[in-house]
């Protein structure tokens, strides 16, 4: 999955703004916003696009950014919720049998089947 603060990150970070990212990838401003947003989601050609612009490859651009501090908190993301108690994806040593970079993956995909549920009003009231 794409994280659109990811690619505003990596601009920002080359200190190119918007209008001029936009023009290189041969799209507008306000499209490119929607990207940084999360509002939508480019295609594979703008993501070599971006990537080459950049000079990152688009597995980096497509997962997270793993530090340090992500992986001191792995205890945390690992830690029951007490509202879904009953409930196991995966038991807790398998769980910590996988690579951090892959828990990520999940909790992100979860995280986006969580908004587009939400979006379609097909989430349980309790949530």
């Amino acid at each position: 999955m794409l994280n659109g603060n990811k690619l505003k990150e990596i601009r920002e970070s080359s200190n190119m703004s918007q209008k001029e990212t936009a023009e290189k990838l041969n799209i507008s401003a306000s499209t490119l916003s929607h990207y940084e947003r999360g509002s939508r989601v480019p295609s594979y050609d703008l993501l070599y696009a971006f990537s080459k612009l950049f000079n990152i490859s688009i597995e980096e651009l497509v997962s997270f950014v793993y530090t340090p501090s992500v992986n001191e908190d792995l205890d945390e993301y690992l830690k029951p919720h007490p509202s879904n108690a009953d409930f196991v994806i995966l038991e807790a040593d398998k769980m910590r049998a996988l690579p951090l970079t892959e828990l990520l993956k999940i909790r992100e995909y979860a995280e986006m089947l969580y908004e587009r549920n939400a979006k379609k009003g097909k989430l349980d009231k309790k949530t």
